[in-house]
């Protein structure tokens, strides 16, 4: 199949989109269910991305008094061939930018607690209960969980410091960790980290905070 010239141009203007998509999917997981997801994903970013661009150089205009050339949006929409290289590339830091705002309105939940606030949603946001406890329960060291396997009969007690994105396996790693039959309690070893990989309907969860554990089990 040949490439047009006009399809290598979109692919170079859909280069901030595809960086910011690359880094966005690296902070919250996975964008999108499909194909099609992932490239309106794309698009939308690299809108964006141009956005941002166009408003930093308004507001570098206003500060410094100097009427800067920002006709960036209206040759996107009319003339491809009058984008340059570095509007590209200032849009492509850009969309770092848009890539850490992405990052904060999902892993804190923004848009539907500020929804929440104005009584328009009841929903909680994340992909499901998985996502929810551990976005809340954000690695402190004051938070001390207990992960019970129930297949094995065993219980961990530590600080979950990592959780998968994945709804296949429940992978955690737990740090400063005892490890008791979960039957029984019985003491069974210590270690500094262990990493779990457990059926979803073989595990529990459960958190306390340190010193009332620590003054419970002594």
């Amino acid at each position: 199949m040949e490439i047009t010239q006009f399809t290598i141009q979109i692919i170079i203007l859909g280069i901030p989109g595809i960086f910011c998509f690359f880094v966005a999917s690296k902070l919250v997981g996975r964008i999108g269910k499909d194909k099609f997801d992932a490239f309106l994903a794309i698009f939308l970013f690299s809108v964006l991305s141009y956005v941002i661009y166009s408003l930093g150089v308004e507001i570098y205009n206003l500060i410094v008094c100097v009427k800067t050339d920002n006709n960036i949006l209206s040759n996107l929409i009319t003339d491809q061939n009058n984008i340059r290289a570095i509007d590209i590339l200032l849009a492509t830091i850009s969309s770092f930018i848009l890539a850490l705002i992405i990052s904060y309105i999902y892993n804190f939940n923004l848009l539907n607690r500020f929804a929440q606030i104005i009584r328009a949603t009841k929903r909680y946001g994340d992909e499901d209960v998985w996502h929810y406890f551990h976005n809340i329960h954000s690695p402190k060291i004051s938070d001390w969980f207990v992960v019970r396997n129930l297949e094995r009969d065993l219980m961990y007690s530590g600080n979950i410091t990592t959780y998968s994105e994945t709804d296949k396996e429940r992978e955690l790693l737990i740090k400063e960790v005892d490890v008791y039959k979960n039957s029984t309690g019985e003491y069974m070893y210590s270690a500094d980290e262990v990493y779990l990989s457990l059926d979803k309907n073989n595990i529990t969860i459960e958190i306390n905070p340190k010193d009332k554990y620590q003054r419970t089990n002594g």
